[in-house]
């Protein structure tokens, strides 16, 4: 089988020599940047709060779609194509006042790169999580074993937190504002210790990832593609579009009115809850039984996106699912997992642990190929002084110079270990725990760049989980176990892990044709705007509606997350043996595949399609990436890339339907005040 845009893609990289860093003089050429966006960034400053309170209220009180949980932010592209509506009025009408393109860049840029910051695995958990020990302690859970070891100063007084969860209050009183004044600090302090150290490092492998490798970015060709102008056609005017669109809006708006308002009205299925689309039901029979839990879906923006891949990756995606799965019945046929067996971390085939080897071994490689770079990087930085006349430093183009990256990373890093060694976990523990998470920080950023996925994805057990499933809780301190507890609300869900979003900014602003450093200003500012709205929606609307009113999921981390504590301080285990067989084997199986990619060409599997396959992100996604994947398939094997170019507006169509059709019947209910259908994720 071919596959016509592989030679769009570059591979996984493996060591290359110092030669392949070394920049051109055509790389060195200062491009002429647009002039600082500074109506964009007070735009996209005053309008992310307002983006934050809607997307806080609609996840949390009303229980409506998750706005803010995945790759291409559902409620930034919504706002995002409101204001081009408004601009276009305008220009007709009033051409001085409308935006320029930077400006609307821009105002994309602040608020995908900050309001992640409130979301699921980041503030939303972080709240929940520091109230949960002294809420949920009870004589009979036994938390009182263990609960004296947690930091006072890391969480609210004890006085403030029955109203929080009782609601009917307002924390804008001084008694509530004293009690959470600790925290807050506290705690805005490490987020901004850890989006710094990722920023960082996000700018030593811009050059790496955009300029030597040339990777796709697929989520950033959305915006992109909604801003084209001059001689380039704008995607507005194409009807293909305008058809994908249509098709993705009507297939939401079916559903909205069948689950809303008319249960006899027709529909399509879309989300993997509808009955017939859990496959388990089906498989009944052994060993077909072992499969485990199976369920499909038919999200338009799901397939959209893979139509943006390279094949090969696609491919890979959905074969090496498929191979999970198969795993799963063979381990289950010859008696190595029982049917409720976790297949993850607890029984064969671990596919957990499968992840986690391959996500090790991605970071390690990622590194080792931006090696030539970074020690050309760190010699500009610190130890050459002068420049020839005419010529402009290698890190000119960067949003940050070097030397503040490097400083910045190690900088943040440091501050970060600190942060979790004051938590209680022993240093050298901390640093392992923080070069992991880095190590799969840059494979999820890596993910992003190529393969586009509508969430972000990290190995179940993330790095927390990695050490204390291989190693056992018995080689870590009861204090140590307890500071990983207040360090698990970022380490448990990938979905908003900050630095892919980083470096999309980044791609952004260098295809839109933005001063980097002015992209560094505008993120600076986003993140600390986002920082204090986050703080001030969530706990508002948390003591106002009480948090036992509101939706589950995120109440419940304050619960599931000590849960773990508690079994992990009195339910000891061992080394792992298993499980780091399988760490083993998933770390082999990944060389094995970088290495056939670089020697064979026609070699048709993609190392990241193995990564996320052994991450759970796949689960309900696989059939619109098998569609997604077909589609392009017969697209560019019977009309070529011409056909590929005229057809991509449609999927992109698909993309924007289905994202504008969540955020307006979501701003439908939240003004209603109705409950209503939650267009996504389930």
């Amino acid at each position: 089988m071919s596959f016509p845009a592989r030679k769009h893609i570059e591979e996984i990289p493996l060591p290359i020599d110092d030669a392949s860093s070394t920049p051109s003089k055509a790389s060195l050429l200062l491009p002429a940047y647009a002039p600082f966006p500074k109506r964009g960034v007070i735009a996209g400053l005053v309008i992310c709060p307002i983006v934050i309170f809607w997307a806080q209220y609609t996840e949390i009180v009303s229980r409506g779609a998750d706005l803010i949980a995945m790759s291409l932010v559902m409620a930034v592209l919504c706002v995002f194509l409101a204001v081009l509506g408004v601009n276009a009025l305008l220009r007709r009408f009033l051409p001085r006042l409308a935006f320029s393109r930077s400006d609307l860049l821009m105002i994309y840029i602040i608020n995908s790169v900050s309001i992640g910051i409130t979301g699921l695995g980041m503030m939303q958990y972080l709240v929940t999580m520091i109230c949960g020990a002294s809420y949920f302690k009870t004589t009979d859970n036994g938390w009182a074993s263990w609960s004296h070891l947690l930091r006072p100063w890391a969480q609210p007084k004890p006085e403030v937190i029955t109203a929080f969860y009782d609601g009917h209050s307002s924390f804008f009183t001084a008694a509530n504002i004293m009690g959470w004044a600790s925290p807050i600090l506290a705690w805005s302090c490490f987020i901004i210790m850890l989006l710094t150290c990722m920023y960082c490092l996000a700018t030593l492998l811009r050059r790496q990832w955009m300029d030597s490798e040339q990777l796709q970015f697929p989520i950033a060709v959305i915006p992109l593609e909604m801003m084209k102008e001059g001689g380039e056609r704008p995607i507005w005017r194409d009807k293909v579009m305008w058809s994908g669109l249509g098709l993705a809006f009507g297939l939401q708006t079916l559903a909205v009115i069948h689950y809303s308002f008319k249960i006899t009205f027709p529909y399509v299925p879309i989300k993997p809850s509808e009955p017939m689309f859990d496959l388990t039901q089906y498989l009944n029979n052994p060993p077909w039984n072992g499969v485990g839990h199976l369920q499909a879906s038919l999200y338009p923006m799901v397939i959209g996106l893979t139509f943006l891949l390279s094949l090969d990756i696609s491919f890979s995606c959905w074969f090496f699912f498929v191979v999970t799965k198969i795993e799963s019945i063979v381990a289950t046929y010859y008696g190595f997992r029982g049917l409720t067996d976790d297949v993850w971390l607890g029984a064969g085939p671990y596919i957990g642990f499968q992840g986690v080897g391959s996500f090790l071994v991605l970071g390690y490689l990622a590194v080792v190929a931006a090696g030539p770079h970074f020690k050309m990087a760190f010699h500009e930085a610190f130890f050459k002084k002068d420049h020839p006349a005419g010529a402009r430093r290698y890190d000119a183009d960067e949003p940050l110079s070097y030397k503040a990256a490097f400083i910045g990373f190690f900088a943040g890093a440091a501050g970060v270990i600190g942060f979790a060694t004051a938590l209680g976990v022993a240093l050298p523990v901390s640093i392992v725990f923080v070069v992991i998470l880095l190590l799969y920080a840059i494979v999820t950023t890596r993910i992003r760049a190529e393969a586009g996925m509508v969430f972000s994805a990290a190995p179940v057990p993330m790095a927390h989980g990695t050490m204390i499933s291989l190693y056992g809780s018995h080689s870590f301190s009861p204090q140590t176990l307890v500071g990983f507890g207040l360090l698990r609300w970022f380490d448990s869900d990938a979905r908003n892990m900050r630095m892919p979003f980083q470096m999309e900014a980044m791609k952004i602003a260098k295809d839109g044709n933005i001063n980097p450093r002015h992209l560094t200003v505008a993120v600076v500012a986003g993140t600390l705007v986002a920082i204090v709205s986050g703080w001030l929606c969530i706990l508002g609307l948390y003591y106002h509606y009480g948090a036992v009113t509101t939706e589950p999921w995120r109440l419940m981390q304050g619960q599931y997350n000590f849960d773990y504590v508690h079994g992990w301080v009195t339910t000891a285990h061992g080394f792992n043996m298993p499980g780091f067989v399988a760490t083993l084997s998933g770390a082999g199986v990944t060389i094995l595949l970088a290495l056939m990619r670089r020697t064979f060409l026609w070699w048709p599997f993609h190392p990241l399609g193995y990564a996320l396959a052994n991450c759970d992100v796949l689960g309900w996604l696989w059939l619109p990436i098998i569609i997604g994947w077909f589609c392009k398939h017969v697209v560019l094997k019977y009309t070529g890339t011409v056909g590929y170019r005229r057809a991509l507006p449609f999927f992109i169509g698909l993309i924007v339907g289905d994202y504008a059709a969540g955020g307006a019947w979501s701003l439908f209910f939240l003004l209603s005040g109705v409950p209503g259908y939650r267009t996504f994720p389930w």
